[in-house]
């Protein structure tokens, strides 16, 4: 049934004035139905409140703009952002994997900029993906650049999902207004892929262990927090990622992946623990508040929620996943040092979990696509063995620093 019509709905008493306002949704204008009972009923745990607003009616109208068209555009967005990477993955291979930050960026100035007009949202999507892509691919010709960068991505999408969660939300980028309202949606996920996992290389190529540790523990605190919007399949897949990445850079053989993934685990355990101290909605609740009767509702959930829609929707779903594999074995081919295909194979692992634990086969899959083209021909030098030697001169700040070896960005 489908879950994403929209009403309106007036208040009349109680104090309330201009737009209402829901935790549930954290976007001025919009709240969801489980708020209105609450409210109707008089109870505090959960209710309504509001803001005042000018000219409210005026503005809910262009927010129902703005959802209504970036709704329409999610799927088309990502398949242009997929055939530009790969356009500039074969000629510019450094300024595809600057294209998917740069989209990232001009997806949350679209939403900051309240843009309902769909030509407007695509035109200034693929001329700033791409010419942000170019031109970043310039500016940042050095790792330490890059690492900036994708810190700087990160750093960014945090802040706003805790700040102006309406920015990152009501973007071609951002969730689907139903269910989740707010937070890092699949497509943003799948996305974030590119910096999170490239940033982490260059950061344990850099700085050895510690900082693949810290950037990953970075981004598994992004996806996990409840006030960055809680994204229990982002956790699970960057976390396989991260762990896979690590052991083939770090050079740890299965054992280390299994110590890694274990790591990568109590961390999101020790964030969800958390967060359900604090009060408020939480998308984490319904699954670990009711213990392993929680946990086993969500594996059954997957059925309706996310297998059978793939299923129903095979005409679309098929192409997409060809295209995946297509491309996946096309970046095989052209890979021709380890670092390399380590990316490929870890991106190939990241999307099989993600269509095993998500429910939008179609954006994981194209946005896997656009991944793909970022780091298929990311080549990092190889990271700083794991010793002791290693760990203490990353301790200690005055210890002279080892060679550092030229970037090497792309494999042309």
């Amino acid at each position: 049934m489908p879950n994403d019509k929209r009403y309106y709905v007036v208040v009349l008493g109680g104090g309330f004035h201009g737009l209402l306002v829901s935790q549930t949704t954290r976007i001025p204008g919009l709240v969801s139905i489980v708020d209105i009972a609450p409210t109707a009923l008089g109870h505090q745990r959960g209710s309504l409140t509001s803001m005042p607003a000018a000219h409210a009616i005026a503005t809910l109208k262009t927010l129902n703009a703005q959802i209504h068209a970036n709704n329409r555009l999610k799927l088309a967005a990502l398949i242009v952002l997929a055939c530009f990477a790969l356009l500039l993955a074969a000629v510019r291979p450094r300024a595809a994997l600057t294209l998917v930050p740069a989209a990232l960026l001009a997806s949350i100035g679209l939403g900051a900029a309240h843009v309902t007009n769909e030509v407007a949202i695509l035109a200034v999507l693929i001329i700033a993906s791409v010419g942000g892509g170019l031109w970043l691919a310039r500016v940042c010709k050095t790792d330490g650049r890059l690492l900036l960068l994708f810190l700087g991505v990160v750093l960014i999408h945090m802040y706003l999902l805790a700040a102006r969660p309406d920015w990152v939300a009501l973007t071609p980028l951002g969730p689907t207004q139903n269910s989740r309202f707010w937070g890092i949606g699949n497509q943003q996920e799948t996305l974030l892929l590119a910096p999170l996992l490239a940033g982490a290389a260059i950061a344990a190529r850099r700085f050895g262990a510690l900082g693949f540790a810290a950037f990953g523990v970075l981004g598994l605190f992004m996806m996990t927090d409840n006030r960055f919007g809680s994204d229990g399949g982002g956790a699970i897949v960057l976390g396989i990622a991260l762990a896979f990445l690590g052991a083939r850079m770090l050079r740890l053989g299965p054992r280390g992946f299994l110590m890694l993934l274990g790591g990568a685990a109590a961390i999101v355990l020790k964030v969800v623990s958390s967060n359900l101290d604090a009060v408020g909605p939480d998308h984490f609740r319904s699954a670990f508040g009711h213990g392993l009767s929680g946990l086993w509702a969500v594996v059954e959930n997957r059925v309706p929620l996310s297998y059978m829609p793939a299923i129903h929707k095979w005409p679309l779903v098929m192409p997409l996943g060809l295209w995946f594999l297509f491309t996946f074995a096309a970046a095989l081919f052209v890979a021709r040092r380890r670092p390399t295909r380590d990316f490929v194979f870890t991106l190939g692992l990241a999307i099989a979990a993600s269509l095993l634990v998500n429910d939008s086969a179609m954006y994981e899959l194209t946005g896997g696509v656009a991944v793909l083209a970022a780091l298929g021909r990311f080549a990092p030098a190889p990271a700083v063995p794991v010793t002791v030697r290693s760990l203490v001169r990353a301790l200690l700040p005055a210890a002279p620093a080892a060679p550092v070896a030229a970037d090497a960005v792309a494999d042309d």
